[in-house]
């Protein structure tokens, strides 16, 4: 890191930034971390032999109080916000400018640059809200509003790996979200970015709406107007990022200047750009970056492209800390940085070249693709060869006519309707190509330690083929072939490490079995995933949502099922397990309609019994109840069946220790003393939605549970409850602690 130092920082103060947001849920008061620094400063002018470990130990806790002040900032909001309203909503009124708006079935979401608001709360300055209405009233940026409506917090994360939308919004200083029930426009200011955007797209109005789509969605980053097969085909083909503008529009917009402007005038057409196209972290990245080398080329300078590359991530984490955790942000960086890599290699040949930086980026970025976005293309080296050059030329294309247009309106008509065939060509081509079979490997959420592995290897290896390149010819009798080869041996030795050390934690759990069950938080539903000691599962319900719990599966890297039950046809239960079920094949599938009295599976020393169910014409009668064993405990799974028929289920059964998943949500009459009584219950588990109108649990159940000293698990307050059984006993452990703020 000698020759990048700016990069180094940058990456240090990023690991400041992770450290603090590991530690959100703990705040320092601010004259300790101040002390904190102060102490290494005086330890720097004290001992300046150990100046440079002191310097990075400076750079690391630059990075973590940055953060802390972000996260106290969010707290006190949090806090007076909780203050006026403890049960989680209030009704308020807000005033603000209309910044984006899309557009749903239902109606549409918008996000308002706050101007007033009828609640006193400890909003940061340039606070936004967001907003969601069912009114039809197309709404764009730069509308005057005033809605009224409940506000409320974001949605935080509820299950293991699922994004939260509170710290999402948040890293866009958004900070509350209000259900508006009136709206009312009262006028339009100018907005600077908006009214370049309809500038630079007013030449495209006259393609038809899918090329129309493409160029605002290739140029603008906006795709609201492309096709959905199109975009569905980009994904497939790893061409997603090409639908947001990144460096490599910016770089366009660049190579349109240098011909006819100076450096300064170049830079002020890619701010203008980016602005227009929302100033989104991978455009501010680019703009840093092609800015400085810019200004540094104009002095007589040569251009440091991985300096450049820390200077901007510096910059933008100092402005936004909460960036270091967005999918844009890392991988505009990392495409970038692992190019800037790889030109250091020197390939030879044309194609080599351009091959390696479609490779190089998609390596660089293959973990955050697969922990943020669930999938691996294999085919997106070769794709963007094939669509880049096409790409190239709408974008550039696409600029210049929104320039000329301004200029003289038919030039600019005349060149979008030259970019039709183009256009069309490329839709076309992205809906076909997208459909082709295996074109998508789905993968689970990556863990930390994934990450730190995956990177580690590349960075050894790339140290280790650099200096093998470097080895001049014959020295100490030893030809830089010899060298290379040996390189490869290296390369090779470490990749099997790193494979051995990525499948550790595999092999800890071959030594040391254990059984998890996940009681998911779906809302007011139940779903429950069962990972036995060698790593098969077995889905209980699928909650009342239709694709929720399909997309937890695929983030827990669940692909095939080994059991299926479904206890009860209510839709609380059984609308989200049939398209999670369905994709994954399940070698046996338990229902109500089809109940196999007395069943047992044994599954990796699991015993999975049906003890009852299937029988009357109420569904909460048919609901089926599930004994899962394993080693001294057990799960005693009741879906929604009547407390009486859970005790004839359980009569002159031998029990293990017993985890009751709460039948019914909890509600009333639902657990009783003589269901509860003799019987070995150690913990209980409820599976109920937030502010649910039915008043689940019911406080009659938590009284009859506490009589029994029962530990409570709820997933309206926990989130997604998750028990382990091994040889040291039940572990269990809740999602979501009190003093998160995500």
């Amino acid at each position: 890191m000698k020759q990048a130092p700016l990069l180094a920082a940058m990456l240090l103060f990023a690991l400041g930034i992770f450290s603090a947001e590991a530690s959100a849920s703990w705040l320092w008061p601010h004259w300790l971390a101040f002390l904190f620094l102060f102490l290494l400063l005086l330890a720097w002018l004290k001992w300046p032999k150990i100046s440079r470990i002191l310097l990075l130990l400076l750079l690391v806790a630059l990075g973590f109080l940055r953060m802390q002040f972000s996260l106290r900032g969010y707290h006190l909001y949090k806090e007076s916000f909780y203050k006026i309203a403890p049960a989680g909503k209030t009704k308020a009124e807000a005033k603000g400018v209309v910044l984006e708006a899309r557009e749903y079935p239902w109606g549409q979401v918008f996000t308002i640059a706050l101007e007033e608001i009828s609640i006193p709360l400890a909003l940061p300055k340039r606070a936004k809200i967001e907003v969601s209405t069912s009114s039809q009233e197309k709404l764009q940026p730069g509308m005057l509003v005033r809605v009224q409506g409940t506000a409320v917090l974001p949605k935080r994360a509820r299950n293991p790996y699922q994004r939260s939308q509170r710290r999402y919004l948040a890293q866009n200083s958004c900070y509350l979200s209000v259900r508006a029930s009136s709206l009312q426009i009262r006028g339009k200011q100018f907005l600077l970015g908006s009214f370049l955007a309809d500038k630079l797209a007013a030449p495209w109005q006259a393609l038809p709406e899918a090329e129309r789509g493409l160029l605002e969605a290739v140029v603008l980053g906006q795709r609201q107007a492309l096709p959905e097969e199109v975009a569905e085909g980009f994904s497939a083909l790893g061409l997603a990022h090409l639908l947001s503008v990144s460096g490599l529009h910016v770089g366009f917009v660049r190579l349109l200047c240098q011909s006819f402007a100076p450096p300064p005038v170049a830079i002020v057409f890619m701010f203008l750009y980016v602005l227009a196209a929302g100033f989104k972290p991978p455009a501010a990245r680019a703009l840093l970056m092609l800015s400085a080398d810019l200004l540094a080329k104009s002095i007589g300078k040569k251009g440091q492209g991985l300096n450049f590359l820390g200077l901007a991530g510096l910059l933008l984490l100092l402005y936004n800390p909460l960036l270091l955790a967005d999918a844009g942000f890392l991988l505009s960086f990392l495409a970038t940085g692992s190019i800037l890599v790889f030109n250091q290699l020197k390939p030879k040949g044309k194609l080599a070249k351009v091959l390696g930086l479609s490779v190089a980026a998609q390596l660089g970025t293959l973990p955050v693709q697969a922990h943020f976005f669930n999938q691996l293309v294999p085919l997106a080296p070769l794709s963007n060869l094939a669509f880049g050059g096409l790409l190239a030329v709408l974008v550039q294309g696409g600029l210049l006519s929104g320039l000329l247009s301004s200029l003289m309106k038919p030039l600019g008509v005349s060149l979008a309707l030259g970019l039709y065939p183009i256009a069309r060509l490329v839709n076309y081509l992205a809906s076909f190509l997208g459909k082709l079979p295996f074109g998508v490997v789905a993968v689970r959420c990556l863990r930390w330690h994934e990450f730190v592995l995956y990177y580690a290897f590349l960075l050894a290896s790339f140290a280790v083929w650099q200096k093998a390149k470097a080895w001049p010819d014959g020295l100490a009798g030893v030809r830089r072939q010899e060298k290379l080869q040996e390189g490869k041996r290296r390369i090779l030795l470490l990749f099997l490490a790193a494979v051995l050390l990525w499948q550790l934690p595999q092999l800890g759990e071959v030594l040391h079995p254990r059984l998890t069950v996940h009681v998911f938080d779906v809302g007011q539903g139940d779903s429950i995933l069962i990972r036995t000691p060698r790593g098969r599962f077995i889905l209980v319900d699928g909650g009342p949502y239709l694709f929720e719990v399909d997309r937890l599966l695929v983030q827990f890297g669940v692909r095939k099922l080994a059991l299926a039950v479904l206890t009860h046809q209510h839709q609380d239960h059984a609308r989200g397990f049939w398209p999670a079920v369905e994709k994954r094949q399940p070698l046996l599938l338990w229902t109500d309609e089809d109940a196999p009295f007395g069943r047992r599976l044994r599954l990796d020393g699991v015993e999975v019994r049906l003890l009852g169910g299937g029988r009357g014409d109420d569904p909460n009668d048919r609901s089926l109840i599930l004994l899962v064993r394993y080693r001294s405990y057990g799960f005693l799974l009741t879906g929604d069946a009547p407390a009486a028929l859970v005790e004839l289920a359980l009569e002159g059964l031998e029990l293990p220790k017993l985890v009751l998943k709460v039948p019914h949500h909890g509600g009333a009459g639902t657990v009783t003393r003589s269901l509860l009584a003799g019987r070995p219950f150690v913990a209980a588990a409820i599976s109920c939605g937030e502010d649910n109108p039915y008043g689940h649990p019911s406080p009659e159940t938590i009284r009859i549970l506490g009589e029994r000293q029962l530990p409570v698990d709820r997933t309206d307050r926990h989130g997604c409850l998750t028990y382990t059984v091994s040889g040291r006993g039940l572990k269990k452990s809740r999602f979501i602690w009190e003093k998160g703020l995500w």
